[in-house]
């Protein structure tokens, strides 16, 4: 939503300003960020307002990371990665650091993809994952999670190794010829066979 997005960038602006805060420190500085962004556009400005009341949960949870040691080490920046024989890319919304280990967060203002134990093997959600293995470029990461904005919720994954494992395994299958054919013998007919090039025929 553009909203969502709004918060994201008034979240940018006060974490690259300041790696941590105190409780009301934090709600003035994201209320000045937020309203900054909408000031001309009155009903931006009361989703706005109902917006910063529903965010006191999560600026309450910010705020006692913040008393525990966690300091916002990076926001909003893109990173890329070898990896089993592809380049991963993306771009991440957060990064926190506490006793010299990353933390890595990904924002969710609307809905996002339920991590459960239980049904991992369906799963086909590799977000946090691809997160975990950029971040690593930076240090050692000691999570990698979803932050629920609205609930004022962290959700970890639950399963990283076998997560990681089922990626490699998709990966591979990817990188596999998706078709097995004889050739023919007739070279005549490659001529006007729009495939020739994958045979080395063309």
């Amino acid at each position: 939503s553009m909203l969502g997005n709004l918060l994201h960038g008034a979240l940018q602006e006060i974490y690259e300003a300041k790696p941590h805060y105190e409780h009301e420190e934090l709600h003035y500085a994201l209320e000045g960020a937020l309203k900054r962004r909408i000031r001309d556009d009155i009903a931006l400005q009361f989703e706005g307002d109902i917006w910063l009341k529903r965010l006191e949960p999560f600026i309450a949870l910010e705020a006692e990371r913040f008393a525990s040691g966690f300091r916002v080490a990076a926001c909003e920046f893109e990173e890329e990665l070898p990896y089993h024989g592809v380049v991963l890319k993306g771009r991440i919304d957060r990064m926190d650091e506490r006793d010299g280990s990353l933390y890595v967060i990904d924002y969710k203002s609307g809905s996002f993809p339920k991590l459960d134990e239980a049904t991992y093997e369906k799963v086909s959600d590799f977000q946090l994952l691809f997160y975990r293995l950029l971040a690593s470029k930076r240090g050692e990461v000691a999570d990698a999670a979803y932050y629920d904005l609205k609930n004022a919720a962290i959700h970890s994954d639950p399963i990283p190794k076998e997560r990681e494992a089922m990626f490699v395994q998709r990966l591979e299958e990817y990188k596999a010829p998706f078709h097995r054919f004889d050739k023919t013998e007739e070279l005549r007919e490659c001529i006007y066979c729009p495939y020739a090039t994958l045979c080395g025929r063309a």
